[in-house]
């Protein structure tokens, strides 16, 4: 019998599409800010975020400014753009 090889390449850094947790490991997001962007990627507002997690509209914008910074990105319309670019989906 002939002797074969199989290769597979792969990009372990690189989260699965739709893959939440992956992505927020990548970017080494905390656990409260991987949870307000799976709310933002649900379509709700921060007002609705804020009332649903019990945190301030304060604490709100500071995660979201460390979103913004990990993912370098400016406002939540660029964060969810660049979300739906590594093909995330609602959890």
């Amino acid at each position: 019998m002939p002797t074969r090889v199989l290769v597979i390449i792969s990009e372990p850094e690189k989260p699965n599409p739709g893959d939440l947790s992956a992505f927020a490991k990548l970017y080494k997001l905390t656990a409260s800010e991987t949870r307000i962007l799976n709310y933002l990627m649900q379509q709700n507002d921060t007002k609705e975020i804020a009332e649903t997690l019990h945190i301030n509209m304060t604490t709100l914008r500071s995660h979201l400014s460390a979103l913004f910074a990990k993912t370098n990105t400016k406002n939540q319309h660029g964060l969810i753009k660049f979300c739906l670019s590594h093909h995330l989906s609602i959890n």
